[in-house]
């Protein structure tokens, strides 16, 4: 599924294991996973101010979430860019960024 909600203000978007998920330790397996897109107007308005590029990137990015979640870790490039203290996990996200050039 993919909905808006109320995120933390320096996100565009997560992505949520289902329901059942599974820690593999560094991630979680699940039959579902769940992308919420930043709907808070005190963040910087991501989905108002961007460009369809930037947006579909963005998509994109959440959608290797999915993948590896439903697939088990391992199936996308896409890396787990959490930490297991809700941080965010930069240097992951560094990578992800470097795997997405090639789409701009």
């Amino acid at each position: 599924m993919i909905g808006i909600g109320r995120i933390k203000i320096g996100l565009n978007a997560v992505t949520q294991p289902g329901a059942d998920a599974v820690s593999t330790g560094n991630g979680a397996k699940a039959n579902t996973a769940n992308i919420i897109l930043q709907n808070n107007p005190l963040s910087d308005g991501y989905w108002v101010n961007r460009s369809p590029q930037e947006l579909g990137l963005t998509l994109i990015h959440e959608l290797g979430h999915v993948y590896n979640i439903v697939v088990g870790l391992g199936g996308s490039a896409i890396e787990w860019d959490s930490n297991p203290d809700d941080s965010i996990n930069w240097d992951a996200e560094d990578r992800n960024d470097k795997l997405l050039e090639k789409c701009r």
